[in-house]
């Protein structure tokens, strides 16, 4: 069972809100993002270090608005990329592929984005959910 918290990364002053941080309810860990404010600089939707426990994590990436601009989202682990996709722009707020991948214990995880099509800011916005395993 996972630790509340794990690594400290845990959000405990609001545990159905948005933020950059990792929450741990039992065995399931779960952040959202919310909506960022998203140019072609590369920005940190979501940052957290785990605890003990490995995580099966799925993360989504979404447009929080409609544009037609593409963006580049990454998933990063110990500042190593794991994961990069470039997004089609859309001219409609959308959820993109849910990505799996696992998390290893006491691991530092950044998922970013940023757009590839121009200077535009647009609403950005990351989940991630996972079942956590002592």
């Amino acid at each position: 069972m996972a630790l509340v918290g794990g690594g400290g990364a845990g959000n405990t002053v609001n545990p159905s809100g948005t933020g950059k941080g990792l929450n741990y309810v039992g065995e399931f860990a779960y952040a959202y993002s919310g909506t960022i404010s998203v140019d072609n600089n590369e920005a940190i939707l979501l940052e957290f270090d785990t605890g003990p426990s490995v995580i099966q994590a799925d993360a989504r990436f979404a447009y929080g608005a409609a544009s037609g601009d593409d963006y580049l989202y990454k998933v990063y682990m110990n500042d190593e990329v794991i994961l990069a996709d470039a997004s089609g722009g859309t001219t409609q707020a959308h959820w993109f592929p849910q990505y799996k991948f696992i998390i290893p214990p006491y691991t530092k995880v950044k998922l970013t984005a940023a757009n590839i099509t121009d200077t535009t800011a647009n609403d950005q916005g990351v989940v991630v959910s996972g079942r956590v395993y002592a």
